[in-house]
């Protein structure tokens, strides 16, 4: 099991793990992104510019080996890698199938779900999903997600 392994570590320390894991540098991760929805050239995607950014930050990380984004039905390469850890951004119809798929395949995954709209689809369906943790940036969702499964509050950056 990896420093990730945080199914057995329920409660607060999913946050402490991650965030002592990423500051010690834990060697070699594997990081999953999911955004909510694809880029396209019409359209300005804030999850797109999120995770984006998040990628570019982890991939500065000398212990991350590899940092991958993918998008709802846009899946190559993600079942080709045991992932540590796995942060989806923004909630999307399938979502619950690829959260069931990744933790099939990368069973010792910590699953981190990003709630920025508490709105879309609400805090009940975001609150059921099969996560280790959640982020957020809001006081209110902070404290809702927190009853059903531990919480951090991460503001976004632009890079």
């Amino acid at each position: 099991m990896n420093t990730f392994g945080c199914r057995a570590m329920r409660g607060a320390a999913v946050g402490v793990t991650l965030a002592t894991s990423l500051a010690v540098g834990a060697a070699d991760l594997a990081i999953a992104l999911h955004a909510q929805a694809a880029p396209t050239p019409d359209l300005v995607v804030g999850s797109v510019m999120t995770t984006a950014g998040l990628r570019g930050a982890f991939a500065r990380c000398a212990h991350v080996r590899t940092v991958r984004v993918f998008y709802p039905f846009h899946y190559d390469g993600l079942f080709g890698e045991r992932w540590d850890l796995a942060i989806i951004e923004g909630w999307f119809a399938s979502i619950s199938a690829f959260i069931h798929e990744l933790r099939r395949t990368s069973p010792a995954a910590t699953v981190l779900f990003w709630c920025l709209d508490p709105d879309f689809p609400g805090l009940a369906p975001i609150a059921a999903l099969d996560v280790d943790g959640y982020l957020t940036n809001g006081a209110a969702t902070h404290v809702a997600l927190a009853r059903v499964a531990p919480t951090m509050t991460a503001w976004l950056a632009a890079d």
